[in-house]
């Protein structure tokens, strides 16, 4: 048979879990926003890589910057000139892409808080002694 999909309820998060902190996506000293490879990639190749794969994340350029310098020891200053560079040769990519970000944070922030507010419901009920609809 077919599976039926439950509708979303008003307390469905609207993008998947990211964990605690709404724009902490991995935990320190893993390279999870780098594609596993079976072959060693020249370094630059790498970089790209991993700045590709922090925008399909939704980083803005501030964590773009802390995962280069964290990932490759490449200086903060540098990726910040090599992001303008980028940015002013495509500049309707990043207008659009900045869009995305800050909506991609609301979402995070908009989770959290439904999570929050979904824990504190749970709480309250349990300490309601006679009531089993929460009302």
């Amino acid at each position: 048979g077919r599976m039926k999909r439950k509708a979303p309820s008003s307390s469905t998060p609207l993008v998947p879990n990211q964990g605690p902190h709404p724009t902490k996506r991995r935990q320190k000293g893993s390279s999870s926003f780098l594609p596993p490879s079976s072959a060693p990639q020249p370094l630059a190749q790498r970089v790209r890589a991993a700045l590709l794969r922090c925008l399909t994340l939704h980083f803005d350029n501030e964590e773009i910057v802390t995962a280069l310098a964290k990932k490759f020891k490449i200086q903060q200053i540098d990726t910040r000139n090599l992001l303008k560079k980028i940015q002013e040769k495509n500049p309707t990519f990043f207008e659009a892409y900045q869009v995305r970000v800050r909506v991609w944070k609301q979402l995070l922030l908009y989770n959290s808080l439904v999570r929050q507010q979904r824990e504190q419901l749970r709480r309250s009920r349990a300490t309601r002694p006679g009531t089993s609809s929460g009302f």
